[in-house]
């Protein structure tokens, strides 16, 4: 059984900047780390069927969790992080322009696609 360390301070600093701002809502936060949880899998070379397979669950889950349709558990995301090798630190925002400007490119992208 592999131990899953985390950062905790990163993550609790991090998480504590996005939240005092006001003007991040809870929303655009899922929607970059469903961004980042993407972008990481491509990068690493897996389909949503493959990152599915190996955690034993439907492939729709991983879908709608990339797409930011569905926010995963904790317990979930832990298991995401497994499989694609990375850390919490991966997918949470360097900073507040960091979550503005990849929503803003995924926008542009599915506005792109839709035409």
């Amino acid at each position: 059984d592999m131990t899953f360390e985390i950062n905790r301070e990163v993550i609790v600093k991090k998480v504590i900047m996005v939240t005092t701002n006001e003007t991040i809502s809870k929303v655009s936060l899922n929607m970059y780390i469903a961004i980042r949880l993407r972008d990481i899998r491509k990068s690493k070379g897996l389909t949503q069927s493959k990152v599915a397979l190996q955690m034993g669950c439907n492939p729709t889950n991983i879908v709608r969790i990339e797409k930011g349709e569905k926010q995963p558990r904790l317990e979930t995301l832990i298991r995401i992080l497994k499989v694609l090798d990375s850390t919490f630190e991966d997918i949470l925002p360097k900073d507040i322009t960091d979550i503005y400007a990849r929503i803003s490119t995924e926008i542009d992208k599915r506005k792109n696609k839709e035409r």
